[in-house]
């Protein structure tokens, strides 16, 4: 599987050219081609204390991601994989489901580091950062 590294923008893309990227290249017009953003990555990252019971606060729009509101994920590690039960509400207001894997990143030492595997969505980085020092 080739893993594509993207960068999530808003509606920067530039409109003429993106219904051409996602026509041509099955790439939806919110990816950018690119790296992802440099983060300081958790040290001594667990997985196990990772998992539980999650609440979306805030999301960057995702043409991927059928849940909008109310969303929540439960994640599990396996204790070879993080597998991801995603649950919540469309824009119309019906009960959505989603499933998703996440397994090491081999190519970056650190646990914190993973790559998401969900049906019909290109694989992609999941990174957990250090939100304070």
């Amino acid at each position: 599987m080739t893993l594509w590294p993207v960068a999530v923008v808003g509606v920067a893309v530039v409109a003429s050219c993106a219904h051409l990227t996602h026509a041509f290249l099955g790439i939806p017009s919110f990816l950018e081609f690119g790296n992802c953003a440099k983060v300081d990555l958790k040290e001594n990252f667990d997985p196990v204390k990772y998992t539980g019971l999650w609440f979306d606060i805030e999301t960057v729009p995702n043409e991927y991601q059928h849940t909008k509101k109310c969303v929540t994920q439960n994640y599990t590690w396996t204790g070879e994989r993080m597998d991801v039960a995603t649950r919540g509400l469309s824009v119309e207001d019906k009960k959505v489901r989603q499933t998703a894997f996440m397994l090491r990143d081999k190519n970056i030492p650190n646990p914190a580091s993973m790559l998401v595997n969900a049906e019909g969505v290109p694989e992609a980085p999941y990174q957990v950062k250090i939100m304070f020092k």
